[in-house]
């Protein structure tokens, strides 16, 4: 039985010790680390330096076959997605070219079925490698902010992200998570802090080995209910990067209230990344703490807290204590001392007057609601708030106005603000009884108007003497159209050039709004493979196979979000 025991023992260590080849040459340094607090989302893995440049070998982490190949101008671009016999699949992203096997069946794939981008399931088994076999190169396509490896490994039955450090990839790390500053939020009506009601955000100082301190000491007297907030990165050897904090707990007086730990999640969980964080204070300041409660329609299944906040109603003392620590160990601790006061004793310290926003809405999240803004509607299903909140509505102005010389064809109508997040799309839903004179009903669209001066392109849709669309971001809204067609600037190529020494046919390509949707090249009316970068807008033809020696013609057919079509026709020869 003994002997049994210590079978069983050494093959669950054995399982759970898996013995990875490094998907790039060691030593390997993290510019991203797994979970960190992305922009709607959390990081899926980890991104893995290539000292600024590209090119550089990928390596397949453990035997397997190739299940899915992807390529694209926005998010991971060229992407593979490899599956082992150990019930889990590891992910190569932001790729600069596929080896020669899978760039081949890539190609003429594309040209099959005449298009760039490609989501490919090659057939069971046809694509197979063994450990530690090159399978790409390393590169910036896609969504990336610079040359690097976004690598992933995820549960195959699942798709669940898997953190790689917890899976056993080896990143040296003796430096203990960064606390930047402790947040004190107002969640009830009725929080006060020193008699007011706003977020408090206190900077913090080192104040001993793993130990953090509020840099200005002061008196804080909290009555109501509220939520506390940590702002933290970490950072492991051989950069200066500030990456993600893994794991936080939180104790009042000694009691743990709070704590997560992000070793895996779901696709399907990620974007309510916007509850855990403070949303409003992302938005305008770029902070991105980490709430220290639970929202009540925060379903993240790693997070365990008290919902919806704390509350203090008397005359007490209370020790706050936050841990923000690392995969490897290392922990920073905070504590921080406040006072809870009744609410009848609290006292303003501002010289202003308390202003409570009672000219407001005061939205529950649970429920559906029908915000009217003179003849225009909002409708926010249940679900798409994740508290309660205040939520102005208004006509801000009229219709006919100018932003940036794009004329509006309705009033402004705020809906909320852009420090609320929403998790689900909402309705809007604007007065127009006819088109526009000179616009094709396809021009139409939505532009929101950030609080930058900013304009977002939205679609919409016309019929009825409404204009109905959907979005996912609150904030002020009107009707608009986008009526000018893509712009194509020649790089490398004009009329009658013999183009022998030339290896692409490079253009520069561009919208001013709605962005681009469709992008055909010809060459003797010939569909060939065009390959775009937006973050560069440079868009290229590499020669081959499908153009020979002689006189040619190059077509490119570029078109916008809103039906608007860019034309450039060439002459050249090789």
């Amino acid at each position: 039985m003994r002997t049994l025991l210590l079978l069983l023992i050494t093959l669950q260590l054995t399982a759970s010790a898996q013995d990875w080849h490094p998907p790039l040459d060691p030593p390997l340094y993290l510019s991203g680390s797994f979970g960190e607090l992305r922009s709607n989302h959390f990081h899926s893995g980890i991104d893995i330096k290539t000292g600024g440049v590209e090119g550089k070998p990928v390596y397949a982490v453990e035997r397997g076959e190739i299940v899915r190949i992807r390529v694209g101008p926005a998010g991971f671009g060229k992407v593979l997605y490899m599956k082992h016999p150990n019930g889990k699949t590891s992910v190569y992203a932001h790729l600069s070219e596929f080896d020669s096997v899978l760039a081949a069946y890539v190609k003429s794939e594309q040209y099959r079925l005449q298009q760039f981008a490609l989501d490919l399931y090659p057939i069971a088994g046809r694509y197979t490698y063994q450990k530690g076999d090159e399978i790409a190169k390393s590169g910036n396509s896609g969504s990336s902010g610079g040359p690097h490896l976004h690598f992933e490994i995820r549960d195959t039955r699942t798709e669940h992200p898997l953190d790689p450090i917890a899976e056993g990839f080896e990143i040296a790390d003796h430096r203990a998570p960064l606390m930047e500053n402790l947040m004190l939020v107002p969640i009830g009506r009725d929080a006060l802090c020193n008699g007011e009601r706003k977020t408090f955000t206190l900077p913090l100082i080192r104040s001993g080995v793993g130990e953090y301190r509020v840099s200005r000491p002061g008196y804080y007297k909290l009555s109501g209910t509220w939520g506390f907030a940590i702002e933290t990165v970490d950072q492991q050897d051989g950069g200066s990067n500030k990456n993600g904090t893994v794991a936080l707990k939180m104790w009042l007086n000694d009691s743990l209230h709070y704590q997560h730990s992000i070793d895996e999640f779901s696709f399907d969980e990620t974007r309510y990344l916007n509850s855990l964080i403070t949303f409003d204070q992302y938005k305008c300041c770029s902070d991105q703490a980490s709430k220290l409660y639970v929202e009540p329609n925060n379903q993240l299944s790693f997070v365990q807290g008290n919902p919806a906040g704390y509350s203090f109603s008397d005359s007490s003392s209370y020790n706050l204590k936050i841990e923000a620590s690392d995969r490897a160990g290392n922990r920073s601790i905070l504590e921080f001392d406040f006072e809870g006061i009744t609410p009848e004793s609290q006292v303003s310290l501002s010289d202003q007057p308390l202003v409570y926003p009672d000219d407001q809405l005061w939205l529950a999240h649970n429920e559906v609601h029908r915000l009217p803004a003179d003849d225009a509607r909002c409708i926010i299903p249940a679900g798409v708030l994740y508290a309660d909140t205040y939520f102005p509505v208004e006509v801000s102005e009229p219709s006919g106005s100018m932003h940036k010389s794009r004329p509006f064809f309705s009033p402004v109508y705020r809906f909320g603000h852009t420090g609320i997040p929403a998790h689900t799309y909402f309705t809007l839903d604007l007065p127009l009884e006819s088109l526009p004179t000179g616009l094709r009903e396809e021009q139409l669209c939505f532009v929101e108007i950030e609080d930058n001066g900013r304009l977002e392109w939205w679609p919409g849709d016309w019929t009825a003497g409404r204009f109905v669309g959907r979005s996912r971001e609150f904030g002020r809204y009107a009707i608009t159209a986008d009526t000018l067609a893509p712009s194509i600037d020649p790089v490398n190529i004009f009329a009658r050039k013999n183009m022998n020494k030339d290896s692409t046919i490079l253009v520069r390509i561009s919208d001013d709004f709605s962005g681009i949707d469709q992008i055909t090249g010809t060459i003797d009316n010939e569909w060939v493979l065009m390959e775009w970068n937006p973050k560069t807008r440079r868009l290229w033809y590499t020669f081959d196979e499908h153009c020979g020696p002689g006189e040619h013609t190059f077509e490119l057919r570029v078109t916008d979000n809103c039906s608007n079509t860019a034309e450039y026709l060439v002459f050249f020869s090789r």
